[in-house]
Parts: structure tokens; sequence; C-alpha cells
């Protein structure tokens, strides 16, 4: 579902609604708090899926992101959560989608990405790789790996 709001009345509103109505507002809402954080998270994931084709990254412009799945080189279950072919089909970006990063985090979240890259089976199709962390919310960080949640919103618009 493209629409965030509708995303989360289908999701918490609509199957509660008869309780909603008998005054168990309470109960609904310590169970929407409970599973919130992953629903926040695949909804950002979702909209910069969307952004990815109406940003340019790194000087490049980009076909619509997905998110891919599937074995990697190694055989073990690999799963990116943004891929994206340059629309000169020469670049893939290959990203991964965070709420917020430390420092700290940020170090660790760039060794994966790049272990994930190695292990992406198509990543050796493309004459170039562009690695990039989507962040909603970087804080003081500033990276050239980084992507803040304030240009993804802007494709959006």
């Amino acid at each position: 579902m493209d629409d965030p709001f509708l995303a989360f009345w289908f999701r918490y509103v609509e199957p509660n609604r008869s309780r909603l109505e008998a005054g168990g507002v309470t109960n609904v809402l310590r169970e929407i708090r409970r599973d919130f954080n992953r629903y926040r998270g695949e909804i950002w994931e979702h909209l910069v899926r969307q952004a990815v084709a109406r940003l340019v990254i790194d000087g490049i412009e980009w076909m619509p992101g997905s998110r891919w799945w599937g074995a990697g080189t190694d055989k073990i279950p690999l799963e990116v959560d943004v891929i994206a072919e340059s629309t000169d089909k020469k670049s893939l970006l290959v990203g991964e989608v965070k709420s917020t990063v430390t420092a700290r985090e940020l170090k660790r979240a760039e060794v994966e990405l790049q272990q994930k890259v190695e292990r992406l089976p198509i990543s050796k199709s493309y004459h170039r790789i562009v690695k990039k962390i989507i962040v909603a919310d970087t804080g003081a960080q500033r990276a050239k790996i980084l992507i803040p949640g304030r240009k993804v919103f802007s494709a959006l618009r």
C-alpha cells in the first residue's frame, strides 16, 4: 500500500474497530506500541525505495528501488533493503535503510553493507557499485555513505 496513513489504518485501526468502539482503546494502543517500531521501519524502507528513482545519488540517476533477497554467493540467505539499477544500466545502488544511526553503528553498518555487496550475486554484473546507508534521522552524523531522510522526503514531494 503506497499511502502510509492507509497502511496504518488497515494494519491497526480496521482490524480493531469493534474493540475501539467498545472502549478498548488502551489495550489496542498497547498492542500498537509493541509493534510500532517494526511498522515504522517497514514504512520507512518503502518510502526510501519509492524515492530512489527521484534522487540523483553520486551523480547517477536510478530506476525504481526494490528489496532483494535470495541466496548469496555463499548460498546463505541474504537480504538487501534497497537495490536499484542506474538508468544507463552500468551501476548498481545497494543500500541499507535505518531509522537512526550513531557513529559506532555507522561503522558497523558500513562493514555489513560491504559484506552484503561481496555476497550479492548480481553485483558482479555492474561496472560500479554505489553503497549507501539511508537514515531517517542522521543526527550530527556526516559521512559520504549516508543519505539523510530529509533528501528522501524532499524527493517524495
